[in-house]
């Protein structure tokens, strides 16, 4: 592990950084299936939380050190009620392969996403249009607008750690049902 773990270091890739994490595969000892191993089993799940649910732009990084640590507390640790009836290993190495109709779905859902925040905009700025007092009716929309977003980001990551990484419906799912119900309680609480 500590031979490949170097690789996660926290580095803006370029074209360099891509031939390093390469020199440092290769000099590891390891051949392909046994890299793959460690990745799947200990790497990856123990660093897939700060990889996918991260909801800043920018990620810090992490030292050797660190990664190192992750790794360690996850390989060392008990597994989850979700990983004693779904191994790892079988949905990881699902992630590797290109599957166009899910490709084309998340395309599908992309657009039908965007069209769901251009109708919500166009509610809101009808809502507040009619409204009689229409600086309390903007706060109002943006609170709503807010929670939704909060909600919604909130919930498709706890959905996401809970159901795993080959979950996408249970994210997307516990992301709209988290936005619509933040929204909706936001809207009550201002009223």
């Amino acid at each position: 592990m500590a031979r490949v773990n170097r690789a996660f270091t926290g580095r803006d890739l370029q074209d360099y950084d891509y031939r390093w994490i390469a020199q440092v595969l290769k000099h590891s000892g390891l051949n392909r299936e046994e890299i793959f191993a460690i990745l799947d089993q200990e790497v990856a799940p123990a660093l897939q939380a700060n990889l996918l649910y991260n909801p800043t732009p920018i990620m810090e990084g992490w030292s050797k050190e660190d990664v190192e640590q992750l790794v360690t507390e996850y390989v060392n640790k008990k597994p989850t009620m979700i990983e004693r009836f779904i191994p790892a290993s079988l949905l990881l190495k699902q992630r590797r392969k290109s599957n166009p109709q899910v490709n084309m779905k998340m395309i599908q859902l992309s657009r039908i996403g965007r069209g769901l925040v251009v109708l919500s905009i166009a509610i809101s700025i009808y809502e507040i249009y009619t409204a009689d007092d229409k600086v309390s009716e903007t706060g109002r929309q943006i609170a709503i607008t807010g929670a939704g977003i909060a909600g919604a980001a909130a919930s498709s990551a706890m959905a996401g750690l809970i159901c795993g990484p080959g979950a996408p419906v249970c994210v997307l799912i516990g992301g709209f049902v988290g936005g619509a119900l933040a929204a909706w309680e936001m809207g009550r609480l201002w009223d």
